[in-house]
């Protein structure tokens, strides 16, 4: 299922301005999922910014989608090592707000 191209701006929009400049933005399947690659010095800090971009994240989504639209997006976080358990999980759906 493919991102409706308003609300794939609008997310892209709501991302660029809650990265920092260091970290990189862009498609992972094009049209489908948007990634956010975080640049960190040391592994240990990962897990805390990438909470913290999570949360974020979320916060700015709900404060500029639809009901419907912020619902209709996951909000993944994933370490070092967890890309290939997830792709072959199939993406199972998650609420916005998980931790996954």
């Amino acid at each position: 299922m493919s991102l409706e191209s308003e609300l794939a701006g609008r997310m892209i929009s709501v991302l660029a301005v809650s990265i920092r400049d260091t970290d990189y933005l862009g498609w992972y399947r094009q049209n489908q999922i948007l990634g956010v690659l975080l640049t960190t010095l040391q592994p240990e800090s990962a897990r805390e910014g990438s909470d913290i971009l999570k949360v974020r994240v979320a916060n700015r989504l709900r404060g500029t989608l639809t009901l419907t639209d912020y619902y209709s997006v996951q909000i993944c976080v994933l370490e070092p090592g967890e890309l290939a358990a997830f792709n072959a999980s199939g993406n199972p759906p998650r609420s916005p707000g998980s931790k996954d």
